[in-house]
């Protein structure tokens, strides 16, 4: 295998003609992107990334100008309305059209323009079975969702619809030696008819097709809008041949990497999005519709700025003629409009044309495509499937797009979700599902309709993580490359395939630095100790609320609001706040398959390291005080270890005779409050919040039901149930798995598994007992205490920190997905259920541990 220096020059060689925009991508990406350094982005179909400078250039825009509302009449007002009109035109010149052809009306994005189109279109329903005068809504089976959906509205009105896929559509439409239906035999529309046109007997139908399949990049022939304009589109001979076909061609996903040319293409609408092309602004599309169509687009709701006058107290109004103030409900979104005015000036200055967008993104995706059609297993047997019906060589019939599914030497299916988690592992980002795009995931799929009804039955819906069923995927992964997109990129995406999925490859320890070297030469710990009021002392609107204060700043209001807060610690050990005194006895081996409980781990703080101690009181929760705080963004987003896996450094201390929070970690500077401690820790503004003593979150669980005694609703601020249980001995068999090559000794794998059991951050460690028995517990018995079993735990990409460096590797989710499924399952999830008359419930280490299945 070649190197990566020397696999890049075997590209550059292949591709440089049509890569890099001149050489100038690795200066756009350093410029421009400085924030996707270690960031593989591969999901441009979603979204594309904005440059850095349109931030800059629309904060210094807005800050240095007065913009006000379009609607009013000010020199602020005014001054936005120039803006708009500038950038109206602006997006036709872009697509190679003017106002004398087309109008933009702007919506929120694509899928409001579909929604617009869809209510105004001059539907006309069926006056008696089978009548020539009913409009047809035809669609390509592979639309977006959102297209689809437009049929319930044409249903409604009474047209007649079906769809076709693409073999068929070829064979209904017929070629004929007839002259193309011009345009302007259409009736143009009359400005000085108020929008109301005249009737006339004939039908108008709507043909939808995409300009670019967003599940597989494949692109359709633009030749199917003129053909389908000159009535060619035939299904049954009761279908109205002598009435007007108008087509909608959905270009959001075409025109974010090739150029739509508008004076060459005649569709009638078309919706668009435009953070798809330069991802900033959101919240802002557009319906490009042809002026000679318009006459067919009848409002009926209308809001303000739309009408020329109305009436309260009597059912008249006159809407104003021209077609954007007609249709643009209410006031636009005139800020968004200018940013967009900044991003199309920037897009030219970086990349200066489509074509060239078109070439650099065909570029890598050939590239990345032939790569992974060629990669085998030892079995000989394909590493991906691709979804693809084109050779990919045609950059003018397909797109910079990838779908595809793994699969392992034996021939069978890798779970998308088991893909999308081993790729966070590596920072790629990538998409997986069905794409919105439920035609095009049947037929790739090879699903029946039958079978997407069965697969609902039991319980898979759009967005979930059910990937497999019987073994065939439910849905894929996508790939995309947008115009920032570099060669590597595509390298780590092959780096990463090999590396996790080809057989005979072996794991690594990722390319991430280990937090060790992130450190301060000292070696001594700086703690920072706060005091934890009461839920009282909170006002009483929030749930959450900031705890850490300064020490002088808390004491003088506990003394003047309450007490500490204080747990019941009867039974408790004297020094219960010391977490050193608290490293649970070391449990010997059970010959007799005797369950006894472990150890005993809480983590106050969501995401941060473990606070293990030897007994524990049981609430209502579950421990008293696990994930009772979470360290929360300025903009109000928690922490967790996928974004910043240095939490696990984080130590927490529970002083409860004091009634204090303690954290340390390594050489870090505590300044003069938790919150600027935190942000110290992080490189980023952040606080430290505790849940409110009142507030009962929901359990996620679908098997959680609601108790007489409401007890199964309440949860702390983790992620799914009460109780996290994971089983040495199956810590044992998954690390015996990871290392069979080299089988760790009796000896050392004592000491791996105590290591290797906090990546699962449990709050109860079992000894006994065979692997992977716990899946089939019913009820879990702790000394006195009962537990309910609530099912497995799907593991995420957490568990491939290192608890003690926050280093990352890529086991032992790669092996936990090989021997255990795509939901890579780890632990069951428990729920305190026991009314025993204990006051406190406490659970001790080495409580005997009984279940029942």
């Amino acid at each position: 295998m070649l190197n990566k220096e020397a696999e890049e020059d075997d590209f550059i060689n292949l591709f440089g003609k049509q890569y890099g925009y001149g050489n100038k991508i690795d200066q756009i990406r350093k410029q421009e992107f400085k924030r996707l350094e270690g960031i593989t982005y591969l999901d441009h179909a979603g979204t594309t990334q904005y440059p850095q400078s349109v931030i800059a250039n629309v904060y210094s825009d807005l800050s240095y100008n007065v913009y006000g509302n379009p609607h009013s009449r000010n020199p602020s007002s005014q001054l936005s309305s120039d803006v708009i009109d500038q950038v109206r035109t602006r997006i036709l010149k872009h697509f190679n059209t003017s106002s004398e052809q087309h109008t933009v009306i702007f919506t929120s994005g694509a899928t409001a323009a579909l929604k617009l189109l869809a209510e105004s279109f001059d539907w006309k329903g069926a006056t008696s079975e089978g009548s020539a005068h009913q409009s047809h809504f035809c669609y390509l089976q592979e639309n977006h969702t959102s297209v689809v959906g437009m049929r319930e509205i044409a249903a409604s009105r009474g047209a007649q619809i079906s769809s076709v896929n693409e073999k068929d559509l070829e064979e209904q439409i017929i070629f004929t030696t007839e002259e193309k239906r011009e345009d302007s035999d259409l009736k143009p529309f009359d400005s000085g008819s108020n929008g109301v046109r005249e009737t006339v007997d004939c039908c108008h139908n709507l043909f939808a097709f995409p300009a670019m399949c967003n599940f597989s990049g494949k692109k359709y022939s633009l030749k199917w809008i003129s053909q389908v304009k000159q009535g060619l589109l035939v299904k049954k001979s009761h279908w109205c041949h002598w009435c007007h076909w108008f087509v909608l061609l959905d270009a959001s996903s075409f025109v974010s990497t090739s150029p739509l040319d508008l004076a060459s293409c005649p569709a009638d609408y078309i919706p668009i999005s435009f953070y798809k092309m330069f991802g900033f602004p959101t919240g802002l599309g557009a319906l490009i519709l042809k002026n000679s169509s318009s006459y067919l687009l009848q409002k009926c709701y209308y809001g303000g700025g739309t009408v020329q006058a109305t009436i309260t107290d009597e059912r008249f109004h006159i809407l104003k003629n021209n077609l954007t103030e007609k249709f643009e409900d209410g006031t636009v979104p005139f800020l968004e409009i200018i940013a967009l005015h900044h991003s199309f000036q920037l897009f030219e200055q970086l990349v200066g044309s489509m074509k060239d967008v078109l070439n650099h993104t065909h570029s890598i995706a050939l590239y990345v495509y032939e790569k992974m059609s060629a990669m085998t297993h030892s079995s000989g047997k394909s590493v991906c499937k691709i979804y693809c019906e084109t050779d990919f060589q045609d950059n003018t019939k397909q797109g910079p797009v990838i779908n595809f599914n793994l699969l392992r030497a034996n021939g069978e299916f890798v779970g998308y979700g088991e893909v999308e988690k081993m790729a966070s592992l590596y920072n790629i980002h990538l998409r997986t599902g069905c794409f919105c795009n439920m035609g095009a995931c049947q037929k790739y799929l090879s699903l029946s309709s039958q079978q997407v009804k069965k697969n609902l039955s039991v319980g898979h819906v759009c967005g979930d993580n059910m990937d497999l069923i019987d073994g065939k995927p439910t849905g894929s992964v996508r790939i995309s490359f947008g115009y920032m997109s570099n060669f590597s990129d595509a390298k780590e995406l092959l780096t990463f395939i090999r590396e996790c999925f080809l057989e005979g490859n072996s794991s690594r320890s990722l390319p991430e630095r280990s937090l060790d070297a992130e450190r301060s030469e000292h070696t001594e710990f700086l703690s920072s100790s706060i005091l934890v009021k009461q839920s009282e002392d909170f006002a009483s609107n929030a749930n959450f609320k900031n705890v850490m204060e300064r020490n002088s700043t808390v004491a003088s209001t506990v003394s003047q609001r309450g007490t500490p807060i204080e747990m019941s610690i009867r039974t408790l050990t004297p020094n219960h706040c010391d977490m050193h005194t608290h490293v649970p006895q070391e449990c010997g081996d059970n010959p007799n398959n005797h369950l006894e409980l472990e150890k005993i781990c809480l983590y106050p703080i969501k995401s941060c390291a473990a606070f293990e101690v030897h007994e524990w009181e049981v609430g209502n929760r579950g421990f008293v005080f696990d994930r009772h705080w979470m360290i929360v963004t300025d903009s109000g987003v928690c922490l967790t270890q996928k974004r910043e896996a240095k939490m696990c450094l984080i130590k927490p201390l529970l002083d409860l005779r004091n009634g204090t929070l303690s954290v340390t970690a390594t050489a870090v500077d505590c300044g003069e409050n938790a919150a600027s401690w935190m942000s110290t820790f992080f490189n980023r503004n952040c606080r430290l919040i505790q849940q409110d003593m009142d507030d009962s979150r929901t359990c996620k669980l679908g098997g959680m039901k609601q108790r007489e005694d409401n007890r199964s609703r309440s949860l702390s601020l983790a992620n799914e149930s009460q109780f996290l249980l994971v089983n040495r001995e199956s810590v044992s068999e998954l690390l015996n798995n990871v290392n069979q090559d080299q089988p760790l000794t009796p000896s050392s794998l004592v000491t791996v598994v105590e290591k290797q059991a906090k990546r699962f951050r449990p709050n109860l460690i079992v000894a006994g007992g065979e692997a992977f028995r716990e899946d089939y517990w019913k009820t879990v018995k702790i000394g006195n205490l009962v537990f309910e079993n609530k099912g497995k735990c799907n593991r995420c990409q957490m568990v491939c920190i290192d608890q003690e460096t926050g280093v990352r590797s890529v086991e032992p989710l790669k092996t936990l997905g090989k021997i255990r499924g795509s939901k890579m399952p780890f632990g069951v999830h428990l729920e305190h259920v026991s009314n025993v008359q204990q006051n406190p419930a406490i659970l001790h280490c080495g409580d005997l541990v009984t279940v029942s299945r």
